[in-house]
């Protein structure tokens, strides 16, 4: 959270891994955060009170652009570890919560709105076609699934996009909106590779990290075992020898 801090988003959803360490952990890196996180259909059950901010709309060269935030339905499973909080945190209808934001704006004057979602490029799909034109949802920006969209998907009109996984590249939108029918006119969507070409490495960043490195390092820079060969496991949805092998451990320990 130092890291994304230091980085300073304007806004940022949540994902499923923001749960990997129970639903105190996020409530805590909530306080942490010097930037808005937006979710909007995660919903305290007892009280039907949404669990954060579910929007925010952000002035950005004279444009009011609301981003609204959607986080897949994998993070039950973690509620559900914790007894104590899964019976009472829920996940509500993503369609159906984007709808009440929108037709609560819909006599505002909010010139472009987007979707900030973490739930794979198929369902951002089915999202799309699911919502009213009458909201004026103008684009869904994805993660979860890691896909690496060269050009964006169209669906009902809304701009769907998403620029895999990690610090590889990152994805930039160049838009021209009609502030009298508050729609996207013109748009360019790049991908951009992060790397000495680009822009040079921050100092003052690296340091922080290596201080992190130096600590994890002297804990777990240790060989336990040498194998024979290189054993690789380049995709995550299949079994691989190198996934065979950490399970074997994991089962044996």
């Amino acid at each position: 959270m130092e890291i994304m801090n230091y980085l300073a988003p304007n806004v940022v959803t949540l994902g499923n891994h923001e749960l990997d360490y129970g639903f105190p952990h996020l409530l805590f890196l909530e306080k942490m955060a010097n930037f808005p996180i937006v979710n909007a259909n995660l919903y305290i059950k007892k009280y039907g009170k949404r669990l954060m901010n579910p929007y925010i709309i952000l002035n950005v060269d004279g444009f009011d652009v609301m981003f609204i935030g959607i986080v897949t339905e994998e993070v039950l499973s973690a509620l559900k570890l914790d007894k104590s909080i899964g019976t009472f945190v829920g996940l509500e209808d993503a369609a159906a919560e984007v709808g009440k934001i929108c037709n609560t704006y819909k006599n505002e004057d909010i010139d472009l709105t987007i979707l900030l979602t973490h739930i794979g490029f198929e369902e951002d799909q089915k999202l799309a076609a699911m919502l009213d034109p009458e909201w004026g949802v103008d684009m869904i920006i994805g993660g979860h699934s890691h896909t690496l969209l060269e050009q964006p998907a169209q669906v009902n009109n809304i701009l769907i996009t998403q620029a895999a996984v990690g610090t590889d590249q990152i994805g930039r939108f160049d838009i021209t909106v009609d502030d009298d029918t508050n729609s996207i006119v013109e748009w360019k969507w790049e991908l951009i590779p992060i790397n000495d070409q680009v822009a040079s490495p921050d100092v003052d960043l690296q340091n922080f990290i290596n201080t992190y490195k130096e600590q994890v390092d002297r804990k777990y820079n240790r060989i336990v075992s040498r194998l024979n060969r290189q054993l690789t496991h380049p995709v995550r949805e299949q079994e691989t020898e190198l996934g065979n092998l950490i399970g074997r451990c994991i089962i044996e320990i």
